[in-house]
């Protein structure tokens, strides 16, 4: 949230969603159909929320979803987001992508200092497919935690991070496997997750596996550093 002044000193919050939604931009554009990252505002978590514009925040030809607030002081804000396959999937594309931008102010357009964090194409091969998505980043002690979700979402969706030391550059992945595995614990196909930090030493990890229904079932795990 934000605090915002009136003349005469009252004050009152402003909370800030980030979406992403299909674009109607209109045939005939390169980015039709695609997904697109807007901002809405809200006077409380609980309120209805309004979009500030008519037109999307981040934009790109195949598409941006995943959008994911990080806060790494008071003044410092970036926004993270992954970008899709575009039209046609993997066979079209092959690549997808984890991106960061500097964000000024919370409606801030477009993009501004752009890094990539993460990137698989399908021919890397890999547990991952192709597919780095779902971006929840931590920093800790200097260093960004970028955890992602890879694979296929039907099929053997998993979790893992990478590690960077300024969230402008690529983040290493650590290992050649996920780091929580499709089967671990019995679950099945777990991705999607988000953390919120506890601390400086623990997390709390939200996220989201299949059930034997064929649905989703949301799972809590604690994330400890050593």
């Amino acid at each position: 949230n934000q605090q915002i002044t009136l003349p005469g000193g009252v004050s009152f919050p402003i909370y800030w969603l980030y979406f992403s939604a299909v674009d109607d931009c209109g045939p005939g554009t390169a980015r039709f159909g695609r997904h697109a990252i807007g901002v809405a505002w809200s006077l409380a978590p609980d309120a209805p929320v309004e979009s500030i514009s008519s037109s999307p925040l981040i934009t790109h030809s195949k598409g941006v979803i995943d959008p994911e607030i990080v806060r790494l002081s008071n003044t410092d804000f970036r926004l993270a987001y992954s970008v899709d396959w575009g039209g046609g999937g993997p066979n079209n594309s092959g690549r997808r992508e984890i991106r960061i931008n500097n964000l000024s102010a919370p409606d801030a357009k477009g993009a501004s200092d752009v890094r990539m964090l993460q990137a698989r194409s399908v021919n890397d091969g890999g547990w991952e497919r192709g597919v780095v998505e779902a971006p929840s980043i931590i920093s800790r002690n200097g260093t960004g935690y970028l955890f992602y979700s890879g694979g296929i979402f039907n099929g053997t969706y998993q979790i893992n991070y990478a590690s960077c030391t300024n969230l402008s550059s690529l983040c290493s992945r650590e290992g050649d496997g996920p780091w929580i595995a499709d089967g671990w614990e019995g679950l099945t196909n777990p991705g999607g997750q988000d953390l919120i930090k506890f601390g400086n030493d623990a997390a709390l990890m939200f996220y989201h596996r299949d059930n034997s229904v064929g649905s989703r079932r949301m799972v809590m795990s604690i994330v400890e550093w050593q």
